[in-house]
């Protein structure tokens, strides 16, 4: 006999059964056993479990211990708004400054003057890239004996 609770749980337990064709069984409506049955059986088994230790107690015996400090409003308020503003700064770099649109039509203008305008702007992107690569002469460059 299985012990089972709850009327639709009993229904479907004989429903299933009758699948099976399990002709022996039976559902009925008794309440499980308590958990002290459970330490009962432990001791009868030779567990060696003191007799005034009952299952709830042994289960509630660390409810009461205190795992961490209690903290209060305002240092909880503290430590998040301190991680926050200390997290977001210590591994970024500054965010870089966008120029002006006056700074940006300076630029054009300067560029224009430089280039002439039929010069593509991935052409003039070329050619700075180019003269970077370029480096200057030594003087002694110019004094050195042509052979």
């Amino acid at each position: 006999m299985i012990p089972l609770s709850g009327s639709l749980l009993q229904q479907k337990a004989i429903e299933f059964v009758c699948i099976l064709e399990q002709n022996h069984f039976k559902a009925h409506d008794d309440e499980l056993p308590s958990a002290d049955v459970a330490f009962d059986d432990l001791r009868a088994g030779g567990v060696l479990i003191p007799a005034e230790i009952t299952l709830e107690g042994f289960a509630d015996a660390d409810k009461d211990l205190e795992l961490c400090a209690e903290l209060t409003d305002d240092e909880i308020i503290h430590q998040v708004t301190e991680d926050s503003d200390d997290s977001d700064t210590e591994n970024e770099e500054p965010a870089p400054i966008l120029p002006t649109n006056t700074e940006l039509t300076r630029a054009l203008m300067t560029l224009s003057l430089v280039y002439s305008g039929n010069m593509t702007l991935t052409e003039i992107e070329a050619d700075i890239i180019a003269g970077k690569r370029t480096v200057q002469k030594k003087i002694s460059d110019f004094f050195a004996p042509k052979c």
